[in-house]
């Protein structure tokens, strides 16, 4: 048979073909069963800002880095409310799917209100990016966009609304919208600053809570009675899938952020701590093999380092400690241009 000859499934073809798959998969933002969407008619052109319904009249933030992630609104599927497992009972679910569920390295994000521990797993926030839950009595907003690895909690500010994906990124990450019904007086909201920056609410800035970002067997050690949330039945397979792997690989942004990051800095997507002060963010960059100085008003956080990356403790109820984000390199130097940074 010629050298050349079409590859076949067994000698490896399906490799190159997952690759292809997954990498065409990210230029839209997420895989084909994300696009389902319970909000009824798609609203969006994947092109123009103005055709995604929303109020930009009063926009605080510059229009020119307000881009379309190349999906519709709602594209994304936000958890709202979803089950919970043990921490025996993610044994049992790993062991009835045998792509694992949650395995010990998984990296989460763990939070502890009024005694109640939950970690939300990011191979399930990969695909979902926002999950509207109530932990402790409190309801509450958790969100993660693995294009700028921002990371962050809220309070949900009404109690009972529930945030969405707008369809649109700034600086290369998230915006979100609070879903009101029949689509009217929504605003914009930011989640690397909790600030929403358009409609109704615009100049609003969300509570925020403090949250760890740490792996599944150290929160698990640390707090043996947590829950960890459940994805949805139709989406299982999916979260076993590394959807961005080549794309942080690659290091290279899909969408613009600006300013660009100086070259004699950190790497675009080094792993980052975003500290919300009185004049914008201080920037706080967790270089491979060294741990950053934090300030004085985060003493009580704890960094220990692992094997692929660096663990953030943060001490319960701290209210300080609520106002530290997790982020990339380039997305927190973008937001606070030109804030001294660590």
């Amino acid at each position: 048979m010629p050298a050349n000859r079409m590859l076949q499934f067994k000698t490896g073809g399906w490799v190159i073909l997952l690759a292809v798959l997954v990498s065409a998969a990210l230029g839209a933002r997420i895989l084909i069963p994300a696009l389902r969407s319970d909000r009824g008619p798609l609203v969006g052109d994947k092109k123009n800002i103005e055709t995604y319904g929303f109020d930009l009249s009063n926009l605080e933030v510059d229009r020119s880095r307000l881009v379309t992630g190349n999906m519709v609104k709602d594209a994304i599927r936000p958890l709202t409310d979803p089950p919970t497992l043990t921490p025996e009972g993610v044994l049992q679910r790993n062991e009835a799917q045998r792509g694992k569920y949650l395995v010990p390295t998984d990296w989460v994000l763990g939070l502890t209100l009024n005694g109640e521990s939950r970690a939300y797993p990011l191979r399930v926030l990969n695909w979902h990016e926002i999950v509207n839950d109530t932990l402790g009595g409190v309801p509450l907003a958790v969100t993660f966009n693995p294009l700028s690895f921002t990371a962050a909690a809220f309070l949900r500010p009404d109690g009972e609304g529930s945030f969405g994906i707008s369809g649109l990124l700034y600086n290369s990450t998230l915006v979100m919208y609070d879903r009101r019904e029949g689509g009217e007086d929504e605003s914009l909201w930011l989640p690397l600053t909790g600030r929403a920056v358009a409609g109704p609410a615009a100049g609003t800035v969300l509570e925020s809570l403090p949250c760890s970002l740490v792996t599944w067997s150290n929160w698990v050690a640390r707090h043996p009675e947590t829950t960890v949330i459940d994805g949805l039945l139709d989406f299982r397979k999916h979260y076993g899938m590394e959807p961005y792997a080549s794309y942080y690989q690659r290091g290279m942004l899909r969408f613009p952020a600006s300013p660009p990051v100086p070259e004699n800095g950190p790497a675009a997507m080094t792993r980052t701590l975003a500290y919300r002060t009185a004049e914008g963010l201080l920037c706080i960059p967790m270089k491979a093999g060294t741990e950053p100085g934090l300030p004085g008003e985060l003493a009580g956080v704890e960094l220990n380092p692992v094997a692929d990356g660096m663990e953030v403790w943060v001490p319960e109820g701290d209210a300080v400690a609520g106002d530290l984000f997790y982020t990339f390199w380039f997305a927190c130097h973008a937001e606070h241009q030109g804030l001294s940074a660590r």
